[in-house]
């Protein structure tokens, strides 16, 4: 399997982010990226929040790739750290991981594939 690499987009319609299930409306700013799977091809789409919940959590455990169940995680509260980005810190005022340094070696997750059962959202 190979998975482009995320990038950062302004949604101009409403999609359903994978992660957690909610929309991200018109105008908000998501990730997207593909992966390709023998024949198989799938888009994921999701919050940047909830992009970096999973590869925070990846990289807890020694980065590299990382899967993840479709709609079934909640999407992370946004605080603002110590760095003063919006983030999932647990403790206010302290630097979190993405203050730290960059993804490094995190691929995105597995797809779900063209058959999300989305629909024309």
């Amino acid at each position: 399997m190979h998975c482009t690499d995320p990038e950062t987009l302004k949604a101009r319609k409403t999609h359903r982010c994978m992660s957690c299930g909610e929309l991200v409306n018109p105008g908000e700013k998501y990730k997207r990226w593909r992966c390709y799977d023998g024949g198989d091809v799938g888009t994921v789409k999701m919050h940047p929040e909830c992009h970096d919940m999973h590869s925070d959590e990846a990289r807890g455990m020694g980065g590299g790739p990382w899967e993840f169940t479709p709609f079934s995680h909640e999407r992370p509260k946004e605080e603002r750290c110590a760095a003063a980005h919006l983030c999932d810190c647990q403790e206010a005022g302290q630097l979190c991981a993405r203050a730290l340094g960059p993804n490094v070696g995190i691929e995105p997750p597995y797809s779900v594939g063209s058959n999300d059962g989305l629909g024309p959202l």
